[in-house]
């Protein structure tokens, strides 16, 4: 679920396509969404999520790489749904 809500959040903000898994022939740029752990603490469910970053050149990349960050750490905060 929150694989969703993360994508989605995601292809809105960036010009990059955001995936849960990989496609068979995937672009030279893409984000790689993947829930790599969790927690529940008194009824309060928690999730880890990993953001893989791919593009045409190194550079690509990390530029995705850091409008993911930014995303993930100010901009979703501003969704209900987490």
């Amino acid at each position: 679920m929150i694989e969703k809500i993360v994508r989605d959040w995601l292809m809105e903000k960036l010009d990059v396509p955001v995936y849960t898994e990989l496609p068979p022939s995937p672009p030279a740029r893409y984000v790689l969404i993947e829930t790599v752990g969790g927690d529940m603490t008194n009824h309060i469910h928690s999730a880890m999520v990993s953001a893989v970053t791919r593009g045409s050149a190194l550079m690509d990349a990390i530029e995705t790489a850091g409008r993911v960050k930014k995303e993930m750490l100010y901009g979703i905060l501003e969704s209900d749904d987490v």
